[in-house]
């Protein structure tokens, strides 16, 4: 017998999460299906009241939605229906059940899947050529974005999350959907461990900035002129303390500053590990834009939470429910990291794609010819240049405060855009140490190290005098 509380759930979420076309598009799969294996939907619960569904005419989405929920009934349904799909359609929805987006190119490049089809309208010099989606591909949620400068259509697939979740409770989840600790991680440029060093810098930090030494724009982004100075008044250890690039020289700084802008109370007299504790579960997640904070490496970052709009969503409080989850003490990949949030639906977005594509841009000289060469951010780049960098900048941003131990490499980022997408490129591995444990209230104490000297700073009541008692 089929459950009427699950039909009634998987039919709700079928009908708010597809158009009627696409519902239409299902029903061809779906009505093909039942009719050549009768006997075995029979077996399954399937009844009479389902078949007289496919001789309704003009059906409303109300009749779609219950009639294309027949094969997300049970897992014996399902198997029997996906083996029945047209190779390509299994193809991408395989791909789509773990994954948010395949682009048309990429189809056409992983899987020699074109999903598009040529048109022309009007005739001779009024000629003009476009593509349309392949109505079979219909069932799945097509973006297209324009590009303006191309006048070209970027098609885009998808599937809407509520029902991927539907879809997911047929499939095995791969290995990568919880972390697995790397017992011997490959060797990489540098291994940063930043619990000592986090420890001993923040009380000069915090002192720095209640001096009013660090300038932030209207939209709170501190301004890149403050960064280079506050690293060398308060001499903090850098990722890349080599580095001549002025996207990686003082990356630990404008981190560590964009973090710290936030505070809007003073800490007292707490022990320093204290006051980080209070840093990250008020001021971070309450008060931090990663937009902000993290993506300042693109342009046009200042229109997102200007004026009396944000376009900015909150993912701070999601990322902090991750990070809890990280095993103890051992490292993890960071291609672990972003396939455990893609495999348990985690949303970390920090803006929409809409956002993105109309606010968000690279600058640089590109193949074809732009104005003021600005290369927006459309769906097709959004996970590259937008997910990926707000994943490992937020990582980097907790390796900066001594929660994360971080290994990684040199990214290449002589043109932004183009050789890298951010200057969080070179991210290999993470590894939450005892600090991270504390902060993330996993330890309900934490004993400073021996060899880390605590001081007690004030500011001058009549100069710009940091005073420091040890």
């Amino acid at each position: 017998m089929i459950d009427k509380k699950q039909l009634a759930k998987i039919k709700e979420i079928l009908n708010e999460s597809h158009t009627k076309n696409q519902l239409i598009a299902w029903k061809k799969l779906v009505s093909k299906f039942m009719e050549v294996e009768k006997k075995f939907l029979k077996k399954n619960g399937i009844t009479s009241i389902h078949y007289d569904l496919l001789d309704k005419k003009n059906p409303n989405k109300d009749v779609l939605s219950e009639l294309v929920s027949t094969p997300f009934l049970s897992n014996e349904i399902f198997d029997k229906f996906h083996d029945s799909l047209p190779v390509k359609i299994k193809t991408i929805l395989d791909k789509l059940v773990w994954q948010d987006y395949l682009s048309s190119q990429e189809l056409q490049d992983g899987f020699d899947i074109c999903i598009t089809i040529d048109r022309q309208r009007g005739r001779g010099s009024y000629a003009n050529n476009y593509k349309e989606i392949d109505k079979q591909y219909s069932i799945f949620s097509i973006d297209q974005n324009y590009n303006r400068y191309s006048h070209n259509y970027n098609m885009t697939l998808y599937l809407k999350p509520e029902f991927r979740k539907i879809l997911q409770q047929f499939y095995e989840k791969p290995k990568n959907a919880v972390f697995n600790a790397v017992k011997k991680i490959e060797k990489t440029e540098y291994i940063f461990e930043g619990e000592n060093i986090i420890l001993q810098e923040f009380p000069r930090l915090l002192a720095y900035y209640q001096q009013g030494q660090i300038n932030v724009t209207k939209s709170g982004k501190v301004q890149a002129a403050t960064v280079g100075k506050m690293q060398r008044k308060i001499n903090t250890v850098e990722f890349y303390p080599k580095d001549s690039h002025k996207e990686l020289k003082n990356l630990r700084t404008n981190l560590l500053a964009s973090l710290i802008v936030n505070v809007t109370k003073n800490f007292g007299q707490e022990e320093t590990h204290k006051q980080l504790y209070s840093l990250i579960h008020q001021h971070y997640k309450l008060e931090f834009s990663t937009a902000q904070g993290i993506l300042f490496f693109l342009k046009g970052t200042g229109y997102i939470d200007s004026g009396y709009y944000s376009y900015s969503n909150e993912i701070e409080a999601p990322f902090l429910k991750v990070l809890k989850k990280l095993p103890a003490n051992e490292w993890v990949s960071i291609e672990n990291f972003k396939q455990y949030l893609k495999y348990n639906l985690i949303d970390l977005k920090p803006v929409s794609e809409s956002t993105a594509y109309d606010k968000l841009y690279y600058v640089y000289k590109g193949e074809e010819r732009t104005w003021n060469n600005k290369h927006y951010i459309g769906k097709d780049l959004f996970y590259k240049s937008i997910m990926e960098p707000t994943i490992q900048g937020t990582l980097f941003l907790f390796g900066a405060y001594g929660l994360l131990d971080l290994a990684f490499n040199t990214p290449d980022v002589t043109t932004m855009g183009l050789t890298a997408n951010s200057p969080f490129d070179g991210l290999k591995y993470i590894r939450l140490n005892k600090l991270g444990l504390f902060i993330m209230g996993r330890k309900k104490q934490y004993t400073i190290p021996k060899d880390i000297i605590q001081t007690s700073i004030t500011l001058s009541e009549d100069s710009l005098t940091i005073i420091i008692e040890k």
